[in-house]
């Protein structure tokens, strides 16, 4: 685990608002910023799950913003993810922040930088040819082109277009 640089401050954001979130996002390149939860969800659902929000700042000024999501409560106490979005590229690391965050909480945190490159597994070949894995950062784009509503809506309007011309076909041939 990294140390908690000595300049670095915390500031854990009790019951944010409506308003604040959206200040939130907006530092954070919203509604640019695909890596945002949407403001929807962190109005009204992130904080009855119990999820916090905390700021991080340094002596360079507002270093980074964290979206901590509950993430187990058992024996040990409470656990939690801080998704962290920074504000400074060059801030601390994300485990200083996390530990940083755990220690103004009282519970765990596990680290997840958005801006840090995901890892991936690699593919498995499965009987028949058939290649099971876990998506890679290059099957991103394909991903999202196939979970394209308009790209289903198109098909689907195709469909009914052949659905109406056969019924026509089949009543006239019924005349």
């Amino acid at each position: 685990m990294s140390a908690v640089p000595q300049d670095l401050r915390i500031d854990l954001v009790e019951q944010a608002t409506a308003a604040q979130i959206d200040e939130l996002r907006a530092a954070l390149g919203a509604p640019d910023n695909p890596s945002l939860f949407p403001a929807h969800f962190l109005k009204a659902t992130f904080p009855k799950i119990g999820g916090r929000i905390v700021r991080f700042s340094s002596a360079g000024g507002p270093a980074a913003i964290g979206f901590l999501f509950p993430r187990a409560l058992n024996e040990h106490g409470r656990h939690y993810t801080l998704r962290l979005h920074r504000l400074q590229a060059d801030a601390c690391p994300a485990e200083a922040m996390a530990a940083a965050a755990a220690a103004h909480v009282g519970a765990a945190v596990t680290a997840y930088d958005v801006a840090a490159p995901a890892a991936y597994a690699p593919a498995v070949a499965a009987a028949g040819g058939l290649t099971i894995a876990e998506p890679s950062h290059a099957d991103a784009d394909a991903i999202r082109a196939l979970c394209d509503p308009a790209r289903y809506l198109g098909q689907a309007g195709a469909m009914v277009d052949r659905v109406l011309a056969l019924r026509e076909t089949l009543r006239k041939a019924a005349r």
